[in-house]
C-alpha cells in the first residue's frame, strides 16, 4: 500500500507507533482483499447513472469509490467505527435462510441501516454522506465473499493444505484464493467479468437485501464440500479447488458489482430495484 506520509516528522516512540499503524492498515484488507473489492467498485462505476456519478463525485470530493473499496477495514477497529466490526458478514441458518442468530455477522443490519439512512442523504451533512458511501461500497463486497457467509452450526475454524501450503478456511476463501488464481490488476479483472447484458444485470440486481443474502448462501455453501479439515490436497486436487473457487469468485464479484451499482443509483438517482 503506497502512502505519502513523511516519517521524518516523527521521532522515537511516535515513529514506531506510526509505522505499526501503517503495517496494520496494509494488512487488514479482509473480504476479497484489495483485488476483489476494487474490482467490484470498478464494475459498479461502469453502471452508475450520470446523476449518481455527479453526486458521488461531489461527496467524495472528486475521488473514485475504488479508492475507498477497503476503507472500512482500515478503520473498523478505531473507536469511531468500532460499531461496524460486526457488519462484515451475514448470518444464515443451516439451510441458508437469512437469520440474525448471533451478535456478529450482521451485515443485514449494518448495510441495510446505511441504505435506509442514505435514502434521505439530502438531509445529512456532506461528511456523513461520504462515510455512508464508503461503508456501503465495502459491505456489498463483503456480503458476497464465501468466507463472509456464516452458516449456523458450521465451523470455519479449521485448516487444510493447497499446493503444500496450509491455509485457514476463512482466510483462504477471504482473499488467499484470489491471490493464487488471479494475478491481474483490478481494471483487467473488471474488464473480464463485466460482460453481461442489461437484462442479465437487471436480473441479478432484482430482489431485497435479504434475498441477496440467501442467494449468496445458496451459491457459496459448496465451499464447505470442496475442502475438509486437515486435508493435504495433492497438486491435481489443489488445481481443482482453485479452478472451482475462481469460477465462484468471478460470479460473486460480478454480482456484487452490479448490485452495488443498483444501490448507489437507487440512493442518488431514485433508481432502486423492486425491493431494495
Amino acid at each position: 500500500m503506497k502512502n505519502n506520509l513523511d516519517l521524518s516528522r516523527f521521532t522515537g516512540m511516535n515513529r514506531m507507533i506510526v509505522l505499526l499503524v501503517l503495517i496494520l492498515s496494509a494488512a487488514t484488507a479482509y473480504g476479497w482483499g484489495n483485488l476483489g473489492h476494487q474490482t467490484i467498485c470498478i464494475i459498479a462505476e461502469h453502471h452508475l447513472t450520470d446523476r449518481t456519478k455527479r453526486e458521488i463525485d461531489k461527496y467524495l470530493q472528486g475521488e473514485s469509490i475504488v479508492k475507498y473499496a477497503s476503507w472500512l477495514d482500515r478503520v473498523r477497529h478505531t473507536p469511531e467505527y468500532k460499531h461496524t466490526s460486526g457488519w462484515h458478514s451475514s448470518s444464515v441458518t443451516e439451510e441458508g435462510k437469512h437469520s440474525l442468530w448471533g451478535k456478529k455477522y450482521r451485515v443485514y443490519e449494518g448495510l441495510g441501516g446505511e441504505i435506509e439512512k442514505m435514502k434521505n442523504y439530502k438531509t445529512m451533512t456532506d461528511s456523513a454522506v461520504a462515510v455512508g458511501i464508503k461503508i456501503i461500497v465495502h459491505l456489498v463486497g463483503d456480503m458476497h465473499c464465501p468466507g463472509h457467509v456464516i452458516f449456523k452450526g458450521t465451523s470455519q475454524k479449521y485448516s487444510f493444505k493447497v499446493f503444500g501450503k496450509e491455509y485457514e478456511f476463512h482466510k483462504f476463501w477471504d482473499s488467499r484464493m484470489l491471490k493464487i488464481s488471479r494475478q491481474i490488476t483490478p481494471e483487467y479483472y473488471a474488464k473480464l467479468l463485466d460482460s453481461f447484458t442489461p437484462a442479465q444485470r437487471d436480473s441479478i440486481s432484482q430482489g431485497s437485501l435479504k434475498e441477496w443474502i440467501e442467494d449468496n448462501a445458496s451459491k457459496v455453501r459448496c465451499v464447505y464440500e470442496w475442502v475438509e479439515p486437515g486435508r493435504n490436497y495433492n497438486t491435481m486436487e489443489s488445481h481443482d479447488i482453485v479452478m472451482k473457487g475462481s469460477a465462484l469468485s468471478d460470479s460473486q464479484i460480478r454480482n456484487a458489482g452490479y448490485r452495488l451499482a443498483c444501490i448507489l443509483n437507487g440512493i442518488f438517482d431514485n433508481f432502486f430495484g423492486k425491493n431494495i
